[in-house]
């Protein structure tokens, strides 16, 4: 405005215009400020869950270990310790409330029992888990295995390798996943979704915070649902047309796929390296095959069937734990599809279970007779895995010598 004095003309509104490069730089500190926030919130998140919320990575192991740790830390003496690791047949099959208080009132001692199952389940999984409760200090009196032949019909890597990826892995993990699991990429894969927590760990971290708004294919069961404090899932039987229809669709989703029925190296080598680490570690074991209905078993081809179940048995006895057969400890109508036992198939397997394997092996009185090799569904003798009461059990004696 002519004739206006300078400090006027800055009053008037003329101080607050930028140029083009002090606009580009405000823009540049602006982008870089968000960069580093964003930066140090994934690095956050990232110690968060490898220290503090190992949940958010793996749930459902993680919620089951740090439970039982913490069972076992609060208990006033240390307690019989027993854990059952395998598929959703363990998580409706072994009751372990009930075997808890069962096993302390026939040995005379504080027991605690949990359910260490994962939908899904193979030998894998059961190797893996095992590992990282034993990394941890975590040593049972006895660990059962779930035996289920299903979860061996497959030639290339062992059938959980798919449920395990990378994301779900420890970097203690990753050796024994290289070696079974196929994928040449897997370190790469596991690095990269550690950069981005956030993402990588979406799910569970929507689960935790809010489940409603997780779709229900990707709920984490874990979290709630019908499932007790030792993580034993109960499943009510079927009325008997929908268990009829169900056994129906049942034929015919398994016959072609068990027509073919042909049990895989890697699986096996994974069932041998979990007997031969519970064995080093001097931790008691028992492989249970799994029971199943009269129509599944009738779906196997006999001879492929027998000589896994002897191949299985074999690496039992080798390894010092007995093998029992539970294969047909339960009729047709105590399972809601021939696989997966009721509440009724769940309290005959587990008294029977705590009869013949958990009593004898842990010092107990069992409720009926003496095990012998080959009877009572037992083909190798639990006497291989017996703790007495205040006997010095494997693990003791190999900490003497």
């Amino acid at each position: 405005m002519p004739g206006t004095p300078p400090r006027a003309r800055e009053a008037g509104g003329f101080r607050g215009k930028r140029g083009p490069g002090a606009l580009q730089r405000q823009g540049r500190a602006t982008l870089l400020w968000a960069l580093a926030g964003w930066v140090l919130f994934q690095a956050g998140l990232r110690l968060g869950i490898d220290l503090c919320w190992p949940q958010l990575r793996d749930p459902t192991f993680e919620i089951k270990a740090r439970r039982l740790a913490g069972l076992i830390a609060s208990s006033p003496e240390p307690p019989l310790t027993v854990i059952m690791v395998g598929s959703s047949v363990t998580s409706n099959a072994f009751k372990a409330t009930s075997l808890e208080g069962l096993l302390t009132r026939e040995t005379g001692r504080p027991a605690l029992v949990l359910n260490m199952s994962s939908h899904g389940s193979g030998p894998l999984t059961e190797l893996l888990w095992t590992r990282r409760l034993l990394r941890r200090g975590i040593r049972p009196d006895l660990v059962c295995i779930e035996f289920t032949p299903l979860f061996y019909n497959h030639s290339g890597p062992p059938v959980d390798a798919g449920r395990l990826p990378e994301y779900l892995l420890s970097a203690a993990d990753l050796e024994i996943m290289e070696r079974y699991g196929g994928d040449p990429d897997l370190r790469r894969k596991w690095w990269e979704g550690r950069w981005v927590p956030a993402y990588t760990h979406r799910l569970t971290i929507l689960n935790y915070l809010a489940a409603p708004l997780v779709p229900v294919r990707d709920r984490i069961a874990t979290w709630g649902g019908a499932i007790d404090e030792r993580f034993w899932a109960p499943l009510e039987p079927r009325p008997p047309d929908e268990l009829r229809a169900v056994l129906g669709r049942l034929r015919i989703q398994f016959s072609n796929d068990l027509r073919t029925f042909t049990p895989g190296e890697s699986s096996l080598r994974a069932m041998e390296e979990l007997l031969a680490l519970l064995e080093q570690e001097g931790v008691p074991a028992a492989v249970v095959l799994a029971p199943q209905g009269p129509t599944v078993r009738g779906l196997y081809p006999k001879d492929d069937l027998a000589g896994l179940v002897r191949e299985v048995a074999r690496l039992s006895r080798r390894y010092g734990c007995p093998f029992i057969d539970a294969f047909d400890w339960l009729g047709e109508e105590m399972f809601a599809d021939s696989i997966h036992p009721t509440v009724a198939g769940a309290d005959l397997f587990s008294a029977r279970l705590a009869r013949e394997v958990l009593l004898p092996a842990l010092g107990g009185s069992p409720q009926g007779p003496s095990l012998q090799p080959g009877e009572g569904g037992v083909v190798a003798s639990a006497a291989a895995a017996r703790v007495p009461n205040g006997s010095p059990s494997r693990r003791d004696e190999r900490q003497r010598r």
